[in-house]
């Protein structure tokens, strides 16, 4: 949400709060608050029918400097071709003084001493340990005899080992000492008695609360103004939208619900949107077939660019930067907007048969159809492609950006053809009844709606999804032949005149509002055309 800060304070009186006995004096008042204004998007709905400019407003009750959801006091509208919403509610008024303090709280009594432990009783006497017995004495070693050494000859047989004298007896084992006996365990001291809980310590009296403080003075209510305008900052007209606080600033009157010039705290706009240029050109035939010229919206004004190099072939498409047109010599060309200048796009492109045809351009390519021609052809990637329509084409058709579909009438009828420009496909064929005289080159798409204007005739209308018969609007534009232009942005279509040999050549503008059911006439070219004209809107 955009929010536009409004300066001016809310006019609140000081709230001062007496104290009875000790309690102190409360504290001043807030200070007045400041208004702030938010702009948001409307959708098509309940508010708007066609979408619009929601309107939020109120005071900044926590001061961050925005407009939150609470702060919002009142809601209103600007619609689109529509009305406006509401008038929202007057402004709060002005918050009271805050009540006094509080006393304090009276300090909390001490605790009680806790009472002493009992002594741990003695542990008793370990018994002595008995004395280890005596060791016995070795046995007697048994008694070894030698023989005597024999004479010396032959090795005598080995005497027979003694034997191993018995071992002595083992000395018996001392006996084992008597076992002490175990001390008495210690009898367990007594617990010390628990010492008394301290006396709670007697309670402060609260302070008496202060007196509520006096009212605030009542705040002074956020206005909001609207007006609407047909000229600048707007170049398609608009609302002025003014903010400010009844407070009677400026010599003003405070309170009287009007907001009065010398109370405007801020000033937004909500202009209609549209178009920024028109170019328009004759094809083939008749005076200046190699002219440009291009209308400016936002000034009502018209100027000649430079010329061709040679005669249209083709109604005029555009991406945005560039204009493109096909020519009597079946080149393409480009006109660059911002250069002023023209050049070659493509010089390999089907015979434009000296004949007047429609181009559309899209994201998906360029496409053109000669007048009474049955081929569409389709320019895209540096190269040329082509499929058959179920029926010839006619010299006015429209492009829609946010479909990507195309509308293109039906040769010497009211009927139209819808094309996909992405899949470069015909999607259906709507029938209107009724003839169309190609000497008036008009078709045109808005909102679900199909607009042709016959020979001297009327704008007429009618369904485009179901198609069928045409409801006569009752407006007649200026001229007795025109080509139109959607502004899909805008909501509305354009009209060039142009004559013939017979009235001489036409120059009338005129803008047609079909929500409103309206017509206004514009500022006129500075050269007619005789036959026949393209008209072209570049956002």
């Amino acid at each position: 949400m955009n929010k536009t800060r409004i300066a001016g304070l809310l006019g609140l009186g000081t709230a001062i709060l007496s104290a009875c006995g000790d309690g102190n004096p409360g504290s001043d008042g807030a200070s007045g608050l400041v208004s702030l204004l938010g702009t948001s998007e409307e959708p098509a709905g309940d508010h708007c029918t066609y979408g619009g400019t929601r309107l939020d407003f109120g005071s900044d009750a926590n001061r961050n400097g925005q407009l939150d959801a609470a702060e919002i006091e009142g809601t209103q509208y600007v619609c689109n071709s529509a009305g406006i919403g509401p008038t929202g509610p007057d402004g709060k008024e002005g918050a009271a003084g805050p009540a006094g303090a509080t006393g304090a709280r009276g300090a909390q009594g001490k605790k009680g001493r806790a009472g002493d432990t009992g002594p741990t009783g003695a542990t008793g006497a370990k018994g002595e340990t008995g004395a280890n017995g005596a060791t016995g004495p070795d046995g007697a070693a048994g008694e070894q005899v030698t023989g005597t050494q024999g004479a010396p000859g032959a090795t005598g047989a080995t005497g027979a080992t003694g034997a191993t004298g018995p071992t002595g007896a083992t000395g018996a084992t001392g006996a084992t000492g008597a076992r002490g006996a175990t001390g008495a365990t210690g009898a367990t001291g007594t617990t010390g008695a628990t010492g008394a809980t301290g006396a709670v310590g007697p309670s402060t009296a609260s302070g008496l609360t202060g007196a509520t403080g006096a009212t605030g003075a009542i705040g002074f209510s956020t206005l909001i103004s609207k007006t609407a305008i047909a000229s600048a900052p707007c170049a398609l007209g608009g609302t002025r939208i003014d903010v400010g606080l009844d407070n009677g600033d400026g010599g003003g009157i405070a309170r009287n619900g009007i907001l009065e010039t010398g109370e405007i705290d801020s000033t937004g706009y909500v202009c209609s949107p549209g178009g920024s240029f028109l170019f328009r050109a004759a094809q083939v035939f008749g005076t200046s077939s190699t002219a440009l010229q291009r209308y400016t919206i936002a000034s009502d004004t018209w100027a000649t660019m430079t010329a061709a190099p040679t005669s249209f072939a083709s109604s005029l498409g555009s991406d945005g930067t560039s204009v493109y047109a096909y020519f009597t010599d079946n080149v393409l060309r480009a006109y660059s907007i911002a250069g002023d200048s023209w050049s070659v796009v493509s010089n390999a492109g089907p015979s434009s048969g000296g004949n007047p045809g429609t181009l559309l351009s899209t994201p998906n390519g360029i496409y053109y159809c000669r007048d009474a021609n049955s081929t569409m052809y389709r320019y895209q990637g540096a190269a040329w492609t082509s499929f058959t329509l179920p029926a010839a084409c006619s010299t006015s058709g429209t492009f829609d950006s946010t479909t990507g579909k195309m509308y293109l009438r039906v040769h010497g009828l009211n009927s139209f053809m819808v094309l996909n420009s992405v899949t470069a496909t015909v999607i259906t064929t709507v029938t209107v009844s009724g003839d169309h005289d190609e000497i008036s080159a008009t078709g045109a798409y808005l909102t679900d709606n199909w607009f042709t204007h016959n020979d001297q005739g009327t704008l007429q209308k009618v369904n485009a999804t179901s198609g069928g018969t045409q409801t006569d609007t009752g407006l007649a534009p200026a001229s007795q032949y025109s080509v139109m232009a959607t502004d899909f942005v805008g909501r509305v279509i354009y009209l060039a005149g142009y004559g013939d040999s017979l009235q001489g050549p036409g120059r009338a503008l005129v803008r047609y509002d079909p929500i409103a059911g309206t017509l206004t006439n514009l500022a006129s070219a500075p050269t007619g055309v005789d036959y026949r004209s393209s008209l072209l809107l570049v956002p």
